[in-house]
């Protein structure tokens, strides 16, 4: 944890990067055709920026063409049609598919969240059936393990003429299933 001077703990070191993104339906900045533009704190009397991004300010003016990466054309086509194609990363498509439930009516967001809460309760059943599956799986495969040590036991002790009442008494197996070993 990263303490202040006089040693308290300081709370707020934990704190995330702020990214602020303007989706601009028209051209605001002139002078070249850069759709995105990214802006970050600088202090202009010392001449010096921030050691970290704590906040960053981006536009994205949809009206421009030219965009840097494949990426930023994903989002470009995600901001105008608010479709996010087959071939954009995963985080857009999240995107898209938070925008398509944010826009339901009321009663098919009161059905997705029904179905939603279905789909948790599933999962987390199997998830504890799988727990279960897997406790009883052990206990099985130890009691077989179990039964195979104490017959190998037995049959040694049969073999060095340990009685089979004897026998008994040390492995935990009944004298029929003993006997039926010495056979």
């Amino acid at each position: 944890m990263v303490k202040m001077y006089d040693g308290t703990p300081l709370r707020y070191s934990s704190l995330k990067p702020v990214y602020c993104v303007n989706i601009l339906g028209y051209p605001h900045f002139t002078g070249d055709d850069d759709a995105l533009r990214i802006f970050e704190f600088y202090d202009r009397k010392r001449n010096k920026s921030f050691d970290r991004e704590y906040l960053t300010i981006a536009y994205f003016e949809l009206t421009k063409n030219n965009v840097e990466t494949e990426n930023q054309r994903h989002w470009k086509t995600f901001f105008q049609t608010g479709e996010a194609h087959i071939g954009a990363p995963e985080y857009i498509r999240k995107a898209a598919r938070f925008i398509e439930s944010a826009n339901l009516t009321k009663e098919e967001r009161d059905m997705y969240d029904q179905i939603q809460r279905a789909r948790d309760i599933y999962d987390s059943e199997r998830y504890t059936a799988q727990l279960e599956g897997e406790r009883i799986g052990e206990a099985r495969g130890e009691t077989r393990g179990e039964q195979s040590k104490a017959i190998t036991i037995a049959r040694n002790a049969l073999h060095m003429g340990i009685t089979i009442s004897d026998t008994s008494k040390l492995t935990g197996l009944t004298e029929d299933e003993i006997r039926k070993l010495a056979h």
